[in-house]
């Protein structure tokens, strides 16, 4: 068990209580998680069954005038304190456990005995064996306790029917008062009980936020150590792209950036993923055009779509909304995933996209502007096995999981947009003939928006930089990889910026104090000073407080992006640096 997750159980009442029972328990049977909280439990009962022996024997002693039953109660408090140091020198826990409900047992029935007849206290104690035998041991001791308690019960059921044992001993009074401590009891086998839940409730949720924080702490720690090499691969090569090749070494290259581009999608599925079972992935609700955005997409993949020679058409149906509100970016997502499937598994024929206004829900959160909106995804590809239907939405299941499937991923895609859906008020389902084709479609909940000059107009965006002469905009780039500066100079300067080059966060402070500078993109990782710490510097400085700073880093989790705007960050671009994103960014802080 990790230290962190040590600490958070150490911080719970309950640990802190059972301190000294661990000492008893021998260390075979800390090792296993089920076998120290059953331990845990067998000690507190019998410390518990020790306390109340000698309790009730005073009762017995002086109030109800049975010495025998007393003195049986002492011994039965004694045998019972042994229990512990039974199971500390066995190691064995059904030995000590069996122990325990064989002086319970005998206790019941020398209760019985005294009070004659059912006393209720007896009949509870009774059924306690049985289910503290699930408790400490497993169903097959628990059905034994069971019989023999049913057997006690017709035993002495036939004793009174026959007249031969009596049904009370005590008058009312003493009943009353043997009962009450009889429960009395229970309560406290009860509370021994909500302890070790308590327990064990803390030891689990600490265990599960532990696991899900090193989960967490993975993922963005192996998407930045990828991210920043990608960034040199994919920004090195857009430089290459653009530079005079010949036609091989341009096909070369662009084969890199496709493979590239390939391995950062992957990346993004696993953070996503990642994002949505931790349920710290959150939506973002923007106003768009759903058929500027379908015709994007349908941009985007007819490339591949005309070199298989398969014709990609979208249909709107006329009664949708032009602009609604949603998050636009998660609802592409989905669009990309599924057409993109299937465009890859249809080699001949078409790939069709309709949207739709889907059927109204009648839920009460629903009002006149909320409407379901439909997009199926048809084609006329190899189809999904039936008995695949389901199981391709799984997280990285395949329509084909043999190790000759033609075609490859990490089957995350389709589960991803399950979730999305899901998030976005809607379902995802399929349909499919193999051999005929597959339509894929999904719903989701959004609110139609009022056209365009209907709304308020937003500012009118800064100028661009002048690109010529010396009136160019200057930009200092703090970042610690050296192909990462050559790629940002590269990129900047097509821009048309000026660009001074730093690696770490003392670094831009010394640059700040000896030049002007317009804008600064920020690394966050680097050494001796890092951008977090750089960007609060900057901003305690009151002559350099209006200065916008930019992070530019490999670190892509949503927190990530909530840290650097509390920094005093203006915004975030993340790794891989695409040069039409950060061309962007920067038109939109500097003046």
């Amino acid at each position: 068990m990790s230290t962190e997750v040590e600490q958070a159980i150490e911080r719970g009442w309950p640990e802190r209580l059972l301190r000294p029972v661990d000492r008893l328990i021998p260390a075979r049977l800390r090792g296993n998680d089920t076998a120290l909280w059953q331990s845990r439990l067998l000690i507190l009962i019998s410390f518990t069954g020790f306390f109340w022996g000698p309790a009730f024997s005073l009762f017995y002693f002086f109030v109800f005038d049975a010495p025998v039953m007393g003195a049986a109660l002492v011994l039965a408090g004694l045998g019972i304190l042994t229990v512990p140091f039974v199971l500390r020198g066995t190691g064995n826990l059904h030995l000590a456990a069996h122990m325990l409900f064989a002086i319970l047992f005998l206790v019941v029935i020398g209760v019985t005995l005294v009070r004659g007849g059912y006393p209720v206290s007896g009949l509870v104690w009774s059924a306690a064996i049985p289910m503290l035998a699930i408790f400490l041991t497993n169903r097959r001791s628990a059905v034994v306790w069971a019989f023999l308690v049913f057997t006690k019960y017709v035993a002495f059921g036939l004793l009174i029917a026959t007249g031969r044992f009596p049904r009370d001993r005590m008058g009312g009074e003493d009943r009353l008062l043997l009962d009450t401590l009889g429960l009395a009891a229970f309560l406290a086998l009860l509370l021994s009980i909500a302890v070790i839940y308590e327990l064990e409730r803390t030891r689990t949720l600490a265990i599960t936020e532990a696991a899900n924080r090193a989960k967490s702490d993975f993922l963005a720690r192996m998407s930045h150590e990828i991210r920043t090499p990608m960034n040199g691969v994919i920004g090195m090569t857009g430089l290459l792209l653009d530079s005079d090749l010949t036609h091989r070494q341009y096909e070369h290259a662009l084969t890199i950036r496709r493979s590239g581009n390939a391995l950062l999608e992957i990346i993004n599925d696993l953070l996503d993923f990642s994002k949505i079972e931790q349920g710290v992935l959150e939506l973002e609700p923007s106003r768009f055009h759903l058929r500027d955005e379908l015709d994007g997409i349908i941009d985007l993949l007819s490339e591949p779509a005309v070199g298989k020679g398969i014709e990609l058409r979208c249909q709107v149906a006329e009664d949708l909304p032009e602009w609604l509100l949603g998050d636009a970016g998660r609802l592409r997502q989905i669009l990309i995933n599924l057409i993109g499937n299937a465009v890859k598994f249809t080699e001949q024929g078409e790939v069709l996209v309709r949207a739709r206004v889907g059927e109204r829900v009648s839920d009460g959160d629903m009002d006149d502007e909320t409407l379901m909106v439909r997009i199926d995804v048809s084609d006329t590809g190899i189809g999904v096995p039936p008995d695949r239907l389901a199981a391709i939405f799984e997280p990285f299941a395949q329509a084909q999981e043999s190790a000759s499937r033609q075609h490859e991923g990490t089957g995350l895609g389709l589960a991803i947009c399950r979730q999305l859906a899901t998030m976005m008020g809607g379902e995802v389902w399929a349909e499919s003939r193999p051999g005929e084709g597959s339509t894929f479609s999904f719903t989701i909940r959004l609110e139609s928006s009022a056209p365009a000059e209907d709304l308020p107009q937003a500012p009118s965006p800064s100028p661009a930089p002048i690109v010529s002469g010396t009136s160019r905009a200057r930009v200092l780039v703090a970042e610690d990889n050296r192909v990462n500066q050559m790629v940002a100079e590269a990129m900047l300067d097509k821009l048309g910026y000026r660009v001074d080059v730093v690696a770490n966060g003392l670094e831009v402070l010394d640059a700040l104090e000896r030049a002007p500078y317009d804008l600064v993109l920020m690394d966050l990782q680097m050494p001796e000073m890092d951008g977090y710490r750089a960007s609060a510097e900057i901003r305690q400085r009151s002559e350099l407080d209006g200065i916008p700073i930019v992070a530019m880093t490999a670190h892509a989790m949503a927190s990530d992006r909530e840290k650097c705007l509390s920094a005093g960050m203006n915004d975030y671009v993340s790794k891989p640096v695409q040069a039409e994103v950060l061309g962007k960014v920067l038109e939109r802080w500097i003046g």
